[in-house]
C-alpha cells in the first residue's frame, strides 16, 4: 500500500471528531444565536400594508406608430413598467406629501406584479401600523395620479405633432383625405387627454397591520446559531490540526512500537469512570474489556515463548493513564490461566496496584524495604485473596530516592530470585516516565516494557520521545496498549474525572498534581516531601538515615484496609 498516497474519506472519523468536539460547536451556537436573538428583540418594530390594482382598460396601453396609428403594448411590459413607477421618487414624493407631519414615521415603498394577472401590489412599510396602512392607500393613489399625468402629457404631445404633420402636408401635393386624418387623430388625442384615466380599479385597500413583520427574533437567532455552528465547526477542525493527543489511528507504528491491544472503560457506561477492583472485571464488568486483557495476556505469553522473557514492566508516560489497572489485570489473566504470577509495586511514590489486592501498601514492608535491607522477599509477599496463583511484592514504605534504589543491582537481583523461585511471569508496575526517571533507572532489569497510553489525553509527540528514550537507554518495548475508549460511542476518550485518577489518583491523593499529590499531601505539599515528608519531618529535619521517620501517606477513599502481618503469605 502506498502511504503517500492520500486518506480516503472516513465518514467514522467524522462521527468520533463531533462526538468529541460537540461542546464546542455548541458553545459556538450559543454564542451567536443568544446576542442575535437579543439583537432582534431590541431593534424598532416594523409593520407592513398591502394595496392592490388591477390595470385592465386597453385603452390605456396604446400608441401611436409612424402614421398616427394606435398600435397595442404587451401587458406585461406596461406591469413591469408600473412596478418601477411605483417605486420611483415621484411616487415616494407624492406619498410624503400626502402623509404630510407622519411623512417622517415612512418607511418605504415597494411594488410587485403578479404572474398570469394584471394585479399590481404596493407595499409600504413604517414603524407606526397606521402610517403603513395610510402610506400604502396613498401611494396607490399617486401611483394613478403620476401615470394619470404623464398620459395627458403624452397624448397633448402626440396631439401637437400630429398637427404639425398636418401643416406640413398643406404645402405639398397631398391628399386632403391624409391631412384629415392627422387633424381628427390630433383632435381625438386632445380630447383623450382630458378624460379621467379608467384604467386602473382597485380592488384591495390596505389594512391596519396588528403584528410587526420585523423584526423576527427567532428567525434572526436562527440565522446567526448557523453562523456560528459554521464558525464551531471550523474551530473544531482547527483544533484537531493542532491537537497533539493521539487517537485510534495514530499510535501504531509511535517511536517504532505496535498497538498491542485497545482496552474499554471499566465498568458500567454511563456511571462514574473507575476502573474496577479485581476479581469483579472479570465477573460483572463488560465482555470487550475482559476480551480486550485476554488478548494482551496472549501476546505476553508468545513472547515468552519466543524470547524466553518473563519480567514485564507496564508504565505510561504521563501520570493517571491507568497503567497499574492494565497490570493487574493483566497479572490476573494469567494467572487464572493456570501461571504463577508475581506483581512488583515498583511505583514507589505512588503505589496503587495494592488496592487489587485489598492493601494499604505504604502500611506494609515491601520493595522499597528489601531494597534497603530491612526485609527479605518471603516477608513482603501478599497473596491474592481470590486467586492463589497470584501474589504482590508491595511497594513498601515510602524512600527518599527511589530511582536510585530501582536502578541499583540490588533490584536486579530480586526480580532475578523472583523467577527463580518458580515465578512464571513477574509483572512489575512502575512509575510514569514523564514526572519522574525512576523506571528509566530500571529499565536493564525488565525484560519488556508496555507502554499504556490514553487516546485523546496523550500527547503523540511525548509518547513518541518517551518510546525513544526507553529504547535508547536499552530497553524493550513490546508494544503500546491504548487504554480507555468507550466501545458505544465513536470516538470516545475518557478524561480521569472526579471520581477516577483525576481526584483520588494522581490528582488529588497522589503524585499531586492536583491537591494531595505533589500539591498538598503529596510530595510537595503538606504531608509529602514538603512539610510532613522528606521537607520538615523527613530527610531535611533529622541529621542523619537511623533517625528518619517514614509518615504514611493519605490512604485513598474507598480502598480496604492494609492486611494484617499474619494475613501474609510467604
Amino acid at each position: 500500500m502506498d502511504e503517500s498516497a492520500p486518506q480516503s474519506f472516513d465518514p467514522r472519523r467524522l462521527i468520533a471528531i463531533g462526538v468529541r468536539r460537540w461542546r464546542v460547536v455548541l458553545v459556538a451556537f450559543v454564542l451567536f444565536a443568544v446576542p442575535g436573538y437579543i439583537f432582534a428583540a431590541t431593534k424598532t418594530k416594523m409593520y407592513a400594508a398591502k394595496a392592490e390594482v388591477v390595470i385592465s382598460d386597453p385603452s390605456t396601453n396604446t400608441v401611436f406608430d409612424s402614421t398616427g396609428a394606435q398600435v397595442r403594448i404587451d401587458p406585461a411590459r406596461t406591469l413591469q413598467t408600473q412596478v418601477s413607477v411605483a417605486e420611483s421618487p415621484e411616487v415616494l414624493a407624492c406619498t410624503e406629501d400626502k402623509l404630510g407631519d407622519q411623512a417622517g414615521d415612512l418607511g418605504g415603498i415597494s411594488a410587485s406584479d403578479h404572474v398570469d394577472s394584471d394585479v399590481l401590489t404596493i407595499r409600504v412599510t413604517s414603524r407606526v401600523p397606521q402610517v403603513a396602512r395610510d402610506g400604502a392607500d396613498d401611494a396607490l393613489a399617486c401611483l394613478i395620479e403620476v401615470n394619470g399625468q404623464s398620459r395627458s402629457d403624452a397624448l397633448l404631445q402626440r396631439a401637437d405633432e400630429l398637427r404639425q404633420k398636418a401643416l406640413a402636408l398643406e404645402g405639398q401635393s397631398a391628399s386632403a383625405d391624409q391631412i384629415k386624418n392627422y387633424l381628427t387623430l390630433a383632435d381625438q388625442a386632445e380630447i383623450d387627454s382630458k378624460v379621467v384615466d379608467s384604467s386602473y380599479r382597485i380592488i384591495r385597500r390596505a389594512d391596519l397591520p396588528t403584528s410587526p413583520y420585523a423584526p423576527n427574533p427567532l428567525k434572526d437567532s436562527l440565522v446567526f446559531g448557523f453562523l456560528g455552528l459554521m464558525v464551531g465547526v471550523a474551530i473544531v477542525f482547527v483544533l484537531e490540526r493542532i491537537d497533539d493527543r493521539i487517537g485510534f489511528g495514530d499510535a501504531d507504528g509511535l517511536g517504532g512500537a505496535s498497538v498491542l491491544v485497545t482496552v474499554p472503560l471499566g465498568g458500567p457506561i454511563g456511571r462514574r469512570k473507575k476502573f474496577p477492583t479485581l476479581p469483579r472485571d472479570f465477573s460483572a464488568n463488560k465482555r470487550q474489556f475482559t476480551e480486550s486483557i485476554r488478548s494482551l495476556a496472549t501476546t505476553v505469553k508468545f513472547t515468552k515463548t519466543v524470547d524466553g522473557t518473563s519480567v514485564y514492566a507496564v508504565t505510561s508516560a504521563n501520570a493517571g493513564e491507568g497503567k497499574s489497572t492494565i497490570a493487574a489485570n493483566l497479572a490476573y489473566t494469567l494467572a487464572c490461566e493456570g501461571n504463577n504470577v508475581v506483581v512488583v509495586s515498583a511505583d514507589l511514590r505512588r503505589p496503587t496496584v495494592g488496592q487489587y489486592f485489598g492493601v494499604a501498601e505504604s502500611k506494609l514492608e515491601g520493595l522499597s524495604s528489601i531494597l534497603t535491607g530491612d526485609a527479605v522477599v518471603a516477608d513482603c509477599i501478599v497473596k491474592h485473596p481470590d486467586e492463589p496463583r497470584l501474589v504482590l511484592l508491595s511497594s513498601g514504605p515510602m524512600v527518599s530516592n527511589p530511582g536510585g534504589l530501582l536502578g541499583s543491582s540490588r533490584m536486579g537481583e530480586i526480580l532475578q530470585s523472583i523467577v527463580n523461585s518458580g515465578a512464571d511471569y513477574v509483572i512489575v508496575d512502575s512509575a510514569p516516565l514523564v514526572p519522574v526517571s525512576d523506571t528509566l533507572s530500571m529499565l536493564r532489569h525488565v525484560d519488556k516494557v508496555i507502554m499504556v497510553a490514553v487516546p485523546g489525553r496523550t500527547g503523540m509527540h511525548v509518547l513518541g520521545q518517551t518510546i525513544d528514550r526507553v529504547t535508547r537507554l536499552g530497553g524493550s518495548v513490546l508494544g503500546i496498549v491504548l487504554n480507555g475508549f468507550n466501545p458505544k460511542i465513536p470516538g470516545y476518550y475518557y478524561g480521569y474525572g472526579k471520581g477516577g485518577y483525576g481526584r483520588y489518583g494522581y490528582g488529588r491523593y497522589g503524585y499531586g498534581y492536583g491537591r494531595y499529590g505533589y500539591g498538598r499531601y503529596g510530595y510537595g505539599g503538606r504531608y509529602g516531601y514538603g512539610r510532613y515528608g522528606y521537607g520538615r519531618y523527613g530527610y531535611s529535619g533529622y541529621d542523619d538515615d537511623a533517625n528518619m521517620k517514614y509518615i504514611d501517606p493519605v490512604e485513598p477513599v474507598g480502598l480496604p484496609a492494609a492486611e494484617d502481618s499474619a494475613d501474609r503469605t510467604s
